[in-house]
């Protein structure tokens, strides 16, 4: 087993914690993105992992807004992110806020400058395929950075962190 792919039996996913999300496909994901490591120890990584029983979590188990928002899942990217005030919606996107808020005719001015009816939070998602795939669900993220006036990565480490963890 290797130290970058972490197992999640309750969600039934493996998670790449260097590229940030889950892996719906082991073999063609270390192809594509980790063409670095040797077929033969890609293949030995493949064989190691093969028993796991891998599904897409439903997105029902992950209904996480920002009234009610779950410690961050190890290995998973940590985007910034914004949240309808009115209805909880999430987004990564302040333009897809905007066309959420001109399409379900919330009954006030949306403005960047006055956080009144939206706020800031911090999302994963396990996977970043374009489509129904990506569903956004709002994470604490102790000592991320905001909190502690720390510099952060993607994936919740401090600065300090990072920098141990290139060493090894």
């Amino acid at each position: 087993m290797v130290d970058w792919l972490v197992y999640y039996p309750r969600h039934q996913v493996l998670v790449c914690r260097v590229h940030g999300h889950a892996i719906s496909n082991l073999a063609s994901h270390l192809a594509d993105k980790h063409k670095d490591i040797n077929v033969k120890s890609r293949n030995t990584i493949v064989t190691e992992y093969s028993s796991l029983q891998l599904s897409r979590p439903p997105n029902t188990d992950f209904s996480h807004g920002p009234g009610n928002p779950i410690p961050a899942i190890d290995g998973l990217a940590i985007q910034k992110g914004f949240a309808c005030g009115k209805c909880g919606f999430v987004t990564t996107s302040w333009k897809k806020l905007r066309v959420h808020h001109r399409e379900r005719k919330h009954a006030w001015v949306l403005s960047k400058r006055d956080p009144l009816h939206w706020s800031e939070v911090k999302l994963q998602t396990f996977f970043t395929v374009p489509g129904n795939a990506v569903h956004y669900f709002c994470v604490i993220v102790p000592g991320s950075g905001a909190e502690d006036g720390h510099v952060a990565d993607g994936r919740g480490r401090s600065q300090g962190q990072l920098i141990n963890d290139i060493k090894e």
